[in-house]
């Protein structure tokens, strides 16, 4: 597991993650629910690495690699991809 260590590291690895599991590895770090919203979120991949960022940022990167809009709610966010 790349990201185990994550809370102590401060860094965050994916390599061709399904947006399903980086959603829920970024849920478990964060403690704040994160959702993937659309089609076939399990086939799309990211690859990305990210070192002491806070969520926001991590958020926006997503966003702007997968074409998606973050919504945030009370509770949680959803990561809705653009189609």
């Amino acid at each position: 597991r790349d990201n185990y260590l994550s809370w102590k590291t401060g860094k965050i690895r994916f390599n061709d993650t399904p947006l399903d599991e980086v959603c829920e590895t970024l849920s478990n770090i964060f403690k704040l629910k994160i959702i993937p919203v659309g089609k076939n979120t399990r086939e799309i991949l990211l690859t990305v690495s990210f070192k002491n960022e806070e969520l926001e940022d991590i958020l926006d990167v997503i966003s702007l690699t997968l074409d998606a809009t973050v919504v945030h709610n009370e509770d949680q966010i959803l990561i809705k991809l653009n189609e």
